[in-house]
């Protein structure tokens, strides 16, 4: 491997941190710290686009006033803003000026998940298999180019234990593929409390599922 420093960057906790090229030794042109997306053939764009943003970017916020920058670097953001400091400036009307404390992270991690979520697109690309770590189904790799945000089979990156403030939760394991309605239907929850409120919910859902009177209430009015 080439090895060659391509850049040195200072982290959000204050420690320099070195981007190293990962081609081959005595490559041609330029070095480059991401990993080969030419194998993903006609979807490379898209595979490394999406593989970018989950492993190097910030969620952020789209919205034009909000102190937070949309899809920023979580290991050399401009500015690390916590959730009391967002408050207050978006009552100075400070916006668009940094990322959420809960979403940075050091470049090694970054690196670190973004080799780990190209060996699982590349498993799925493959047909050599890679599980929905919340449903345990196999995604397939229709699911995971799907571009449709209607599609809760569509493939989002996952956070197994949530972001918080005061650690590191963007780290390599706990940054997984999954699918857009297991995603959601954690949303901000940890792995022991969506299994808490799953419980909670199937326990409910059977008692109801069979409900005599919801069924004889049903207007017998057929479309």
């Amino acid at each position: 491997m080439c090895n060659k420093i391509i850049k040195t960057i200072t982290n959000p906790f204050g420690e320099e941190e070195h981007q190293y090229c990962v081609k081959e030794e005595n490559h041609k042109y330029v070095c480059r710290f991401k990993e080969d997306y030419s194998v993903f053939d006609d979807d490379k764009t898209y595979v490394e686009g999406k593989i970018y943003n989950m492993a190097y970017s910030t969620a952020g916020s789209t919205a034009s006033n909000s102190p937070i920058l949309n899809r920023a670097s979580r290991f050399s953001p401009p500015r690390v803003i916590s959730k009391q400091e967002e408050i207050r400036l978006k009552e100075q009307q400070e916006y668009r000026v940094g990322v959420r404390k809960t979403e940075v992270s050091t470049f090694e991690q970054c690196k670190k998940v973004e080799v780990d979520l190209y060996n699982d697109a590349l498993s799925i690309y493959d047909g050599d298999g890679c599980d929905c770590p919340l449903c345990g189904v196999p995604i397939t790799w229709e699911q995971f180019t799907s571009r449709d945000r209607t599609d809760g089979n569509s493939v989002q990156g996952c956070h197994l234990d949530p972001l918080e403030e005061g650690t590191i939760q963007h780290y390599v394991g706990n940054v997984k593929w999954g699918h857009r309605d297991c995603n959601q239907m954690q949303g901000d929850r940890s792995i022991q409390d969506m299994e808490e409120k799953l419980e909670v919910m199937l326990s409910h859902i059977r008692k109801i599922k069979n409900e005599v009177t919801r069924r004889e209430n049903k207007p017998t009015i057929q479309w």
